[in-house]
């Protein structure tokens, strides 16, 4: 946030964290907030390998929802 970070390298660096792991922290991070929230709360779909939330997901949060089996919210 203050710009002294470049890019996942040096964030790895910076952090002692592996690039690798970075990167797939990253695509998390785009992400539908329900699924994140479904995901911690162990609410995932049962044969819903990490693999597949690290495999080029959608940013869009209604195509991630239909790639990776969750229903769509409801609206209030």
């Amino acid at each position: 946030m203050n710009g002294s970070v470049q890019d996942r390298r040096s964030i790895a660096r910076q952090t002692g964290l592996n690039e690798r792991y970075v990167r797939r922290i990253f695509e998390c991070a785009f992400l539908a907030p329900d699924i994140v929230a479904a995901v911690l709360d162990g609410r995932q779909p049962h044969d819903l390998p990490m693999q597949k939330l690290w495999s080029n997901l959608p940013t869009n949060w209604i195509e991630q929802r239909k790639r990776l089996g969750f229903p769509s919210p409801t609206l209030r």
